[in-house]
């Protein structure tokens, strides 16, 4: 098994990414498209990036004795998570470029940029839920942790950083949450659920 499963990411995420939009309403779900470069037709490309924390979650899904096969609700909801708060940060900073083109917000408007992001992060949850024990209880508790940990950080970098402590606390909740949160789950899907999981 090596760190990066690309097998597992390349062949399964990715259009498990693609069925979880069509829950989404035409209108959101069109944002969202925009957001991911994606025009909805099945043989299209998907820009949703490097992975990498759809990759952590399998990795330590398959580290913890899963066979990564459990871990692609979590990995889905993740990468979810991540690209609702890049819909939110661009408009936050003002970006006017993600991944080579205008971000949601610039083409659509504010309202699209905030709204995309608030559907994805619901639709995170909706996935741990659909996938049952344990991620809809365990697993919806620390997603949610972490995007609360992710809006502080978010908060704390809209703000002048005091200190280097400042500025490391707030990189640990605007990235270092939704790390966490990945592998937390991919060692949920394996069968962890005891107190080892606290190390993470």
């Amino acid at each position: 098994m090596g760190l990066y499963p690309v097998d597992v990411i390349g062949d399964n995420v990715v259009p498990r990414l693609r069925e979880a939009f069509s829950g989404l309403p035409s209108g959101i779900r069109e944002l969202v498209f925009l957001h991911f470069d994606y025009t909805g037709r099945p043989e299209a490309p998907l820009e949703a990036g490097k992975l990498y924390r759809a990759a952590l979650t399998v990795a330590w899904d398959r580290a913890m004795g899963g066979d990564g096969s459990r871990a692609l609700h979590a990995a889905v909801a993740v990468e979810l998570v991540h690209n609702a708060s890049l819909l939110h940060d661009d408009l936050i900073d003002g970006d006017r470029v993600r991944r080579g083109r205008e971000p949601v917000w610039v083409q659509r408007g504010p309202g699209a940029g905030v709204l995309a992001g608030d559907a994805l992060f619901f639709l995170a949850v909706q996935e741990l839920n659909a996938a049952g024990f344990p991620l809809n209880t365990y697993g919806v508790a620390e997603l949610t942790a972490a995007v609360q940990r992710m809006v502080e950080g978010e908060w704390a970098d809209t703000q002048v950083p005091q200190d280097v402590g400042a500025y490391m606390s707030m990189c640990d909740g605007k990235t270092g949450a939704l790390i966490g949160a990945a592998c937390v789950l991919g060692g949920l899907t394996a069968g962890v659920t005891d107190h080892s999981l606290e190390q993470v």
